[in-house]
């Protein structure tokens, strides 16, 4: 063993260091460096997110095309000229 180590300036020693034969050693650097990782490529838009304008869209489209059957029903005439609907002649008045 060796002997052990005494301080500048300190009558204090500090003990030997001791390293197992065998087994892990670890080791803590003092100053932690930066790891280098390779980068994450994120989507520009999530899956979610485009789920929601597609239903969006979905949803404008509906309105619009219900929109322009209003439209369409105002432009044309409100009345029904359908034969089933048509009612009977009246009656010819009685002249005495």
């Amino acid at each position: 063993m060796e002997q052990p180590q005494q301080r500048a300036g300190s009558d204090e020693t500090l003990p030997a260091e001791v390293l197992p034969t065998t087994g892990f050693v670890f080791h803590e650097s003092e100053e932690p460096k930066g790891l280098l990782c390779p980068p994450k490529l994120l989507p520009i838009k999530s899956f979610a997110l485009e789920r929601l304008e597609h239903l969006e869209k979905r949803m404008e489209d509906e309105t619009k095309a219900k929109r322009q059957e209003r439209q369409q029903q105002k432009a044309t005439p409100q009345w029904n000229t359908s034969p089933t609907n048509l009612r009977p002649p009246l009656p010819k008045p009685v002249q005495p």
